[in-house]
């Protein structure tokens, strides 16, 4: 069985207070939490399509695939914001084309976005891209740039998702609220996927987190694959 790891809080533990240490601001690992806040797992496809993949200069397969998050303004108005690696831990079964993500930290600040409700009310959440990376340097996150988040150099985009993970910090003051971007009244995360008609967002449906797609689609770009609440559109 081919497994690629990337360790988990335990694991990153000392290079948190590590970075502590240097920069002068506190961290605090996951272990902080007695276990993840979610795991989310599923399906890589097409089936073989990871083991056809190649690095980004196309000369060699792919070493370190990373299943990994990319915290996204919905609305466009900010910075993405890649997850730091010591918020989470996967695993990549490369042989029965299935992985898994531990989400042990919600989302860095940086990453929570105002929603105004058609009424109005406002509601504070972030909302991440779940894809697979070609983790090349081995740090365990990557950066992006531009307004397609193009992936920076040595990395590379593996897969994407329909699906997206949502975080809500605060929901709308008033329930049964319609948002634009999450259902009314789950606070935490929740994974969601939105049926499109065209490019317009029909409904929001909740998805379990088990049962969650990641399609293989290489590259420098951010991997659009939904019709609808694109957010890496220019």
């Amino acid at each position: 069985m081919k497994l690629s790891r990337i360790p988990g809080p335990l694991a990153l533990a000392a290079f948190a207070a590590s970075m502590a240490a240097g920069c002068g601001q506190a961290l605090v690992p996951g272990t902080t939490y007695d276990g993840p806040l979610i795991t989310i797992g599923g399906t890589i496809g097409p089936p073989g399509g990871l083991e056809d993949a190649r690095d980004r200069n196309g000369a060699a397969p792919v070493r370190n695939p990373l299943v990994t998050l990319l915290w996204t303004d919905p609305l466009q108005r900010q910075p993405d914001v890649p997850a730091p690696p010591w918020t989470l831990g996967s695993t990549v079964d490369r042989e029965n084309n299935t992985f898994t993500i531990e989400v042990f930290r919600p989302p860095p600040a940086s990453a929570l976005v105002d929603v105004a409700a058609p009424s109005g009310e406002v509601s504070t959440l972030a909302l991440a891209e779940i894809v697979m990376i070609d983790d090349a340097d081995g740090d365990g996150t990557f950066r992006v740039d531009g307004p397609r988040a193009a992936i920076v150099a040595p990395d590379l985009y593996l897969a994407g998702s329909v699906s997206v993970l949502v975080y809500v910090a605060r929901p709308y003051p008033t329930p049964q609220v319609e948002s634009p971007v999450a259902p009314d009244g789950i606070i935490g995360f929740q994974t969601l996927r939105y049926r499109c008609v065209g490019q317009v967002a029909a409904r929001i449906e909740q998805t379990p987190p088990s049962t969650i797609d990641l399609i293989v689609q290489t590259s420098i770009d951010f991997p659009e694959l939904r019709d609808c609440r694109r957010t890496h559109s220019p």
